[in-house]
């Protein structure tokens, strides 16, 4: 039974993660966009995965700790970051489950 929600739970997360990177992308209208609206978004994809998807999260530290730029970012820098959790969406589709929190604090 723990499976099959956990499996759940994963379809849940990717499902949330396709959502919100397509509509992040579709939203890009310029060759740049505010560093803090993309902070903004990456701490939204960071939410979205606390507490169930250790790898999500960490994925979005990464890309929080090296968003470039003093003011602004290229569009294409954010676009990329975008395809990486797309991958990342994609890997919980095929059946890859996300990595549990609780493996880490044992």
């Amino acid at each position: 039974m723990q499976q099959h929600t956990e499996q759940a739970s994963d379809e849940s997360l990717c499902q949330d993660l396709q959502a919100q990177t397509e509509r992040f992308a579709n939203e890009i209208d310029g060759p740049t966009i505010s560093k803090a609206e993309i902070i903004d978004r990456l701490l939204d994809l960071r939410n979205l995965g606390h507490g169930r998807d250790l790898g999500l999260e960490l994925t979005v530290d990464e890309m929080l700790q090296s968003v470039p730029g003093r003011r602004f970012v290229s569009s294409e820098w954010w676009m990329s970051c975008l395809a990486d959790l797309a991958d990342h969406a994609a890997f919980l589709a095929a059946g890859y489950p996300a990595a549990s929190p609780e493996l880490v604090s044992a």
